[in-house]
């Protein structure tokens, strides 16, 4: 080599690259999946956490206003926007429901159609839980991460050396959850590996291009701590959790990751995944970039479980999805490394270790099987659609809607326009808050006095919500971050003497929105005047201040008298908060 000549670059991307499976495999591995998740669709019944975003989205007059409203929610903005602008473009609460379905359709597209995989990993990644349903049917933020992380496996060998391609993904995957950010910014770790792999010692215009991706992915950080934190859900489990030591968390970091395997084994799974995740990253062992980040995700979502917050399915799945990347970034030939000649124990275990990304993905494709049989066991995720089915009667138009725990109500605007009456918080709204200032403890009789005195202040039938079929005597039922909830005999009694049953719906469901549904006043039935307070006396904590709804108004939808109302504002019904005050000794 002459002297001054360019040093030469590896380009380890122009490997050959495993063809993978055929397009005609490919195409019907997509239709097949299309079929199945629409059926699932079809038979989905919203919930509570769904519906909440979507009454956020369509809060405030403007964007900016529904950008406070979100502030501390625990979300960042990218979903909600989303939502809103697919609302003002078709004006229907099932916006909802179609956007996470077309968010999820297209991830998954571009996985079939793109990812350099055999059909069997192809069909594994398709039909586990995580892209059948809970990222495609389920109508929340987690789907936009799973299409920005293909996005991103697709782009890189096209525009790696584009900052603002890849940073821009980087920056909107950081507002799609608070565990996507961590995600994020492994792949910059990935990023930076895979230069100097390609190009050891060699700074060129690659490196600005990665530095511009820095930036742009610190700016969506900044924008997603902006709008989650502070937390103004401050009375959630979240700072109720056990923290343990790091190497406690490190020696039992399988039970952090246990909603990856089905629920039958989630006991063992503190033994399987450790073993599973050392068998990836040994694969990974020759390359790199893909090694450290998937080593980093892993441990900043271990973090992110063991002291933050537990994790569900939803936040656990998502180091699956960022493993299929790396896996996928990998085939292509990025991430640095080279391929080595493996010889005695490391040539026996090799193969094995090779099983253990299908394994994993096997796992969550046998959790999807319950799912697809739901729809013929009659459980759904909630009893949201059958109760408005029933609110829709000509005679309970209009009626008020109370019940314990107050957040089993957040799912009906979805489905009619029913006002909502907040017993905890003491005021009209769409959504609950977590937050201590509300009451830490109700006693039944508050839902029959609620009643009355809504009753008599609007004139209108109130419909009661029981979550709790035979909730003990006396012992505190527990609504988590919301407190208890207290049933005597005496109590109960007094409440459906002056109630009439309408319905009992199945207690079976895939979440716990199941009630008794008990109609104030009885049909021809006087007001009553006020029961007597109940000769026991229990602990409770003052309500807050006075509060108007803290979302602003929504969109109307009357499409079939279904959809978001205006959200109410303060009630005169706060001028009679005293009566409701149960004073309890220590």
């Amino acid at each position: 080599m002459t002297e001054g000549a360019p040093i030469p670059v590896i380009d380890t991307h122009k490997a050959a690259v495993q063809p993978g499976a055929g397009p005609r495999a490919r195409v019907i591995l997509y239709l097949v999946w299309l079929a199945l998740a629409l059926f699932l669709a079809v038979h989905h019944v919203v919930w509570r956490d769904e519906v909440r975003a979507l009454t956020f989205a369509l809060s405030g007059d403007t964007v900016g206003a529904m950008l406070r409203n979100l502030h501390g929610e625990g979300h960042p903005a990218l979903w909600y926007l989303l939502l809103r602008g697919a609302h003002a473009l078709w004006p229907h609460p099932q916006v909802l429901v179609v956007t996470a379905f077309l968010v999820g359709a297209a991830a998954s597209l571009i996985f079939t159609m793109r990812a350099p995989f055999a059909w069997p990993l192809l069909a594994l990644g398709l039909f586990g839980r995580f892209a059948l349903y809970e990222y495609t049917v389920m109508a929340r933020n987690y789907g936009i991460s799973m299409l920005i992380l293909y996005l991103l496996a697709w782009a890189y060998p096209r525009y790696r050396d584009n900052g603002w391609v890849i940073g821009g993904l980087l920056l909107l995957l950081c507002n799609t959850n608070f565990p996507a950010a961590i995600l994020a910014a492994a792949f910059l770790l990935y990023w930076a590996i895979d230069l100097h792999c390609q190009a050891p010692g060699r700074w060129d215009r690659r490196w600005l291009a990665l530095g511009l991706g820095t930036g742009l992915a610190l700016i969506g950080a900044m924008l997603c701590a902006a709008t989650v934190y502070v937390p103004l859900q401050d009375a959630t489990n979240v700072a109720a959790i056990t923290r343990p030591g790091l190497l406690e968390t490190l020696a039992s970091s399988g039970h952090y990751f246990d909603a990856l395997v089905p629920q039958p084994i989630q006991g063992i799974a503190a033994l399987i995944l450790p073993i599973l995740l050392i068998g990836i990253f040994w694969n990974m062992r020759d390359n790199p970039g893909a090694l450290i980040a998937g080593l980093t995700a892993t441990l900043g979502l271990l973090v992110v479980f063991a002291f933050l917050y537990s994790g569900a399915y939803r936040h656990q799945a998502l180091l699956t999805v960022f493993l299929l990347t790396l896996a996928w970034l990998r085939e292509e030939g990025f991430g640095g490394g080279r391929t080595r000649e493996d010889s005695g124990l490391v040539a026996r275990i090799s193969p094995v270790a090779k099983l253990a990304l299908p394994a994993l993905l096997l796992f969550q494709t046998l959790s999807s099987v319950p799912l697809v049989t739901r729809p013929f066991h009659d459980m759904p995720e909630s009893r949201s659609y059958e109760l408005a089915r029933l609110l829709r009667r000509p005679d309970l138009h209009g009626a008020i809607v109370i019940g314990d725990p107050d957040y089993v109500l957040e799912s009906l605007p979805y489905y009619v326009a029913n006002p909502l009456y907040l017993v905890r918080e003491h005021r009209w709204g769409q959504t609950t808050r977590f937050t201590k200032a509300a009451r830490r403890t109700v006693i039944v009789d508050e839902l029959l006095d609620t009643a009355r005195r809504l009753h008599a202040d609007t004139g209108k039938k109130i419909v009661i919500l029981l979550g709790d079929r035979d909730p003990p005597d006396g012992k505190p039922v527990s609504r988590g971050g919301f407190g208890d909830f207290i049933v005597t005999p005496e109590g109960l009694a007094r409440l459906r003497a002056a109630t009439q049953p309408l319905a009992s719906f199945n207690h079976v469901t895939a979440g716990d929105e199941s009630y008794d549904v008990l109609l104030y006043p009885a049909n021809g039935s006087p007001n009553p005047p006020l029961a007597p307070a109940p000769t026991r006396r229990y602990v409770a904590t003052a309500p807050g201040p006075e509060e108007c709804s803290s979302v602003g108004r929504a969109s109307v939808s009357k499409t079939e008298g279904r959809g978001f109302e205006s959200l109410h504002s303060c009630h005169s019904f706060g001028k009679a908060r005293a009566g409701l005050q149960v004073r309890g000794e220590v």
